[in-house]
C-alpha cells in the first residue's frame, strides 16, 4: 500500500491508462491489489481540480471512455448539511468496481488556488477483464457514431446500406488487425444491428413530422399526403377500405409542374375519398 501527500503529484501508470489526464489530480491514498496478474486491481482516494457539478459529470464520462467500463448509478446520497451538493455512487454491472463521487459546495472565503473540491473513491476491482470483446459490445452509443449514422441516412440509405457503408469506414480507419477487431467490438463505435433498426426507424419518423418550406426555384421532388376529416372517418368506419383502394391520376396543377392523385374505395353509395397525394 502507498500512501501520498496532499499536494499536486504525478499519477502511478496504471491510474494515467483509466483516468483523464486533462485535470489535476492530489493523491491521498493509492493501493495496487495483488492476486490477479491479468487484472489490474487498484484502490485510490484522490481529489480532483474541479469544482461544477457539470464538470463533475464531464470527469465521469471521460473516465468511462478512458477506462472503456460502463458504470450504472445503482444509489445517490441524500444531501449531507449544507456542504455536500453532488454525490453519486456508480457500479459497474455485475462486478464489484465502484466509483463514488463526492464534491462540495465552496466555502464563504473561497481560495481561488485550492480548486480541488471533487472526492472521487474508485475500487477498480474487477472481476474479469474490463477491455474483453463481450464488455465492449454492451457500452452506450457515442454521439459521434450517431452523428456519422445521420449523415449516412440523410444521404438516402437504408439501415442495412448504412451498417455496410460504416462498417467499411471502420475497416479502412483501422491502422491493424488488432485495432480493427478492438473498433468492431466496440459498441459505442461500432453498433449493433439491433440499435442501428431502431436508431432508423426513430430518424424516419422524425424526418416525417418535419414540414419544410417548398422552394419552387429549385425543383426539389416532394410528396404531399392529404388526409381530411371525412377521410379519416371512411378509414374508421368503412371496413372495405383497408381492401378496396382505387387511383385517379388524371389531374395536375400546371404552375408547380406538379400531379395529383385521388385515392378512392368503393361501397354501397358509390366512391367515397381515401387521400389525396400531390407529387
Amino acid at each position: 500500500m502507498q500512501n501520498y501527500s496532499s499536494e499536486r503529484t504525478t499519477l502511478p501508470i496504471p491510474l494515467q491508462q483509466i483516468l483523464p489526464l486533462n485535470y489535476e489530480y492530489r493523491l491521498v491514498n493509492y493501493n495496487e491489489l495483488t492476486g490477479n496478474v491479468k487484472i489490474e486491481q487498484i484502490v485510490v482516494d484522490l481529489l480532483a481540480n474541479i469544482n461544477t457539478k457539470e464538470d463533475t459529470k464531464t470527469l465521469l464520462d471521460e473516465f468511462q471512455e478512458c477506462s472503456k467500463t460502463t458504470l450504472r448509478l445503482t444509489s445517490t446520497y441524500p444531501v449531507e448539511g449544507d456542504k455536500v451538493i453532488f454525490r453519486v455512487l456508480r457500479h459497474y454491472t455485475g462486478c464489484k468496481a465502484i466509483l463514488n463521487l463526492r464534491m462540495k459546495k465552496k466555502p464563504k472565503k473561497f481560495d481561488f488556488e485550492d480548486t480541488y473540491l471533487v472526492e472521487i473513491n474508485l475500487r477498480f476491482i474487477h472481476n474479469h477483464v474490463p477491455n474483453s470483446a463481450s464488455l465492449l459490445s454492451f457500452r452506450p452509443v457515442e454521439l459521434n457514431a450517431q452523428k456519422r449514422y445521420i449523415e449516412l441516412f440523410n444521404m438516402g440509405h437504408s439501415a442495412a446500406t448504412t451498417r455496410y457503408l460504416y462498417g467499411d469506414e471502420l475497416h479502412l480507419s483501422a491502422s491493424n488487425d488488432d485495432e480493427l477487431v478492438r473498433l468492431l467490438a466496440d459498441r459505442s463505435i461500432n453498433p449493433d444491428g439491433t440499435f442501428v433498426k431502431n436508431f432508423y426507424n426513430q430518424f424516419r419518423i422524425a424526418q416525417l413530422a418535419m414540414l419544410q418550406t417548398y422552394n419552387s426555384s429549385t425543383s426539389t421532388p416532394f410528396i404531399l399526403c392529404i388526409v381530411t376529416n371525412l377521410m379519416k372517418s371512411v378509414h374508421e368506419k368503412i371496413l372495405i377500405a383497408g381492401e378496396f383502394c382505387y387511383f385517379h391520376a388524371s389531374a395536375a396543377f400546371v404552375p408547380l409542374n406538379t400531379s395529383i392523385t385521388l385515392l378512392y374505395t368503393r361501397c354501397s353509395i358509390g366512391a367515397l375519398p381515401l387521400g389525396v397525394f400531390l407529387t
